[in-house]
């Protein structure tokens, strides 16, 4: 009897919603891959919903692949606008376009103000 727990060479695994292009492509993967599905639990975690949500699996995976996000600070108005540009970079369509940690320090004063905001209770997750 054959195991069906065990994923077979070349099969897809992972749950669609979290799945960088890279992956969908069934290309190579690195940590890029993990980093994009980072980005996609932090986009969760601070507008209330996905980035990219469809009904259908198939649907699903056409939006990650040529959809843009809706900018998080439209979707949580207590976010600063830079954190879209974040949010931009790391959800990005190429793994190239992913070096974010250049803007690291223009970035990361709006980003800590915003989780100490949440922190205290002066903003909350915004859901749909």
């Amino acid at each position: 009897m054959v195991s069906q727990t065990f994923t077979k060479t070349g099969m897809t695994t992972g749950t669609p919603a979290y799945m960088s292009p890279e992956q969908i492509m069934s290309s190579k993967v690195d940590g890029k891959a993990d980093q994009y599905s980072l980005a996609v639990m932090a986009y969760e975690l601070l507008s209330g919903r996905k980035p990219f949500e469809a009904e259908a699996p198939h649907t699903l995976t056409l939006r990650i692949m040529n959809e843009e996000p809706e900018p998080i600070h439209k979707l949580n108005p207590g976010l600063a606008r830079e954190c879209s540009t974040v949010f931009e970079k790391a959800l990005a369509k190429k793994a190239v376009a992913l070096p974010i940690r250049r803007q690291h320090d223009r970035i990361r004063h709006p980003l800590r103000q915003s989780v100490k905001l949440r922190k205290e209770g002066t903003i909350g997750v915004h859901s749909q």
